[in-house]
């Protein structure tokens, strides 16, 4: 691996940077979803206040502050639309998660598995140690903050939020 990786697609560069820089803060989706295997997970999502001004992620149904990290600060506009990046490993599985998801297939690695789900009228893909997940069980879980990523929904650029 180099020092530092230059993204290109269709002769423009896209992100110059080190591997980890490429990784964890990918300059636009293109980037995100070229970088990992399996790739990042994509959720277009659409910003909601309600009639008491509380705010909502739609299609996932949840207040906005369950996504967002404390100490960053965005300045968001009802129904303006984003896409939401989730890394595979930023998907925890457990009984006690805020979404559900309903399995679609598991694929055995070998160390690990890959599991894919589908959740709101997506296919997310995440890694498991579990061996009793089945195709159309039910499952609960809870996303890494820190670990999810903005982008622009028009431009795909990364919002620097």
């Amino acid at each position: 691996m180099a020092d530092k990786i230059l993204v290109l697609k269709n002769g423009h560069m896209r992100q110059l940077g080190t591997p980890d820089e490429i990784y964890n803060s990918p300059a636009d989706t293109f980037v995100a979803g070229f970088v990992g295997a399996p790739k990042m997970n994509f959720i277009t999502c659409n910003y909601q206040t309600d009639s008491l001004g509380r705010s909502t992620v739609a299609p996932m149904g949840v207040p906005f502050e369950s996504l967002y990290p404390k100490g960053r600060s965005a300045a968001w506009r009802a129904g303006e639309s984003f896409v939401l990046g989730v890394r595979p490993e930023a998907i925890i599985v457990g009984p006690l998660g805020e979404f559900k998801g309903r399995i679609k297939e598991v694929e055995f690695l070998g160390d690990r598995r890959v599991a894919t789900m589908f959740f709101a009228d997506n296919e997310i893909t995440f890694y498991t140690d579990s061996k009793s997940f089945k195709p159309g069980a039910d499952i609960n879980f809870n996303l890494k903050k820190d670990n999810l990523h903005f982008f622009d929904a028009e431009t795909g650029r990364r919002l620097g939020l």
